[in-house]
């Protein structure tokens, strides 16, 4: 009875200390033509009959990456076991890309990043966000703010430098970009970019990165364009304030109930608190700590050394 106890707690315990996610079999992603024959419904119910592996080791996240290009109409989701970018614990990256190619194309491409360290979380995070992501209309915008730098059509002479300063920029692209954190910390600049071997003519490129507590929000906004004086704060701050409008319904998405604002006079972003803040503890995805990952992660570590004695005391008693 003794020995027969034993076993019973061996396997039990050793087994029970591992990060569970789902994953693909290969390093391919799932590819969906967002068209009328699109489902959502049947999507999540592939993703949830996929195969879920055990990760044990101490940094090991279950993650999840959506690219959703919008000139195509195709979605591509990739899972833990061909994830291309890392993310931390319990963060999420959005970006969003338009460009116009030499032939005068809009492109325009949506990317989510997402990480967590609970079983199966990233299919949770997907049953909760997914439908919310796919009927944002992030393109119309895209397209709407990129127009903002092509309404210039002049021949590209000078670049703006800094708010009041231009200089010759012959055959290169002016840039200007815009980066904010949440307590209102913002830098900005403007310049000439003359190494432009491989660049679009045109292209604005946003990105948000927050944690699901939202404790830490971050974004960065810059574009770069063929016409004259084309990054000039004026045109920086139209695009700011169009994208901040994108920007704050990305967030309450996830449950964010504040608001972007942005101060034309002073040229600064701010997130404002307001009794209409969200009581994140009921809307979040469940997540733990990094430090209670770990913790997880080292009760594994124990684990393994207590099923190799067990296995030392097994092999005795037989």
């Amino acid at each position: 009875m003794q020995f027969l106890t034993l076993v019973v707690f061996c396997i039990t315990y050793t087994t029970s200390f591992g990060l569970y996610c789902t994953t693909f079999d290969g390093e391919a992603p799932l590819m969906r033509m967002l068209d009328n024959n699109f489902k959502i419904d049947d999507l999540l119910s592939d993703l949830r009959n996929l195969n879920v592996k055990e990760y044990t080791d101490d940094d090991d996240l279950c993650r999840i990456e959506i690219e959703i290009d919008y000139t195509t109409g195709y979605l591509s989701l990739c899972l833990t076991s061909c994830d291309y970018h890392e993310s931390e614990n319990g963060q999420v990256n959005l970006f969003l890309t338009t460009q116009q190619t030499e032939d005068t194309t809009i492109y325009t491409i949506h990317t989510l990043i997402y990480a967590c360290n609970e079983d199966k979380c990233e299919i949770e995070f997907l049953n909760k966000y997914l439908r919310s992501v796919l009927q944002d209309h992030y393109a119309d915008l895209s397209k709407k703010l990129i127009h903002l730098i092509l309404e210039n059509n002049t021949v590209l002479q000078e670049c703006f430098v800094d708010e009041n300063i231009h200089q010759e920029c012959f055959n290169g692209r002016c840039l200007a970009s815009v980066t904010t954190v949440k307590d209102n910390q913002q830098s900005r600049y403007q310049k000439c970019i003359r190494d432009v071997n491989g660049m679009s003519p045109n292209e604005i490129r946003s990105q948000l990165i927050f944690d699901m507590d939202f404790k830490e929000i971050n974004y960065t906004i810059d574009f770069h364009c063929v016409y004259n004086q084309c990054n000039s704060m004026k045109i920086v701050d139209q695009i700011v304030m169009n994208e901040l409008y994108n920007l704050s319904n990305i967030l309450k998405v996830f449950g964010y109930k504040k608001e972007l604002e942005f101060s034309s006079t002073t040229g600064n972003t701010m997130l404002l608190d307001n009794e209409t803040s969200l009581d994140n503890t009921t809307q979040t995805v469940n997540t733990t700590t990094p430090n209670n990952a770990a913790q997880m992660r080292n009760i594994n570590g124990q684990g393994s050394i207590i099923f190799i004695a067990c296995a030392f005391v097994l092999i005795v008693c037989v």
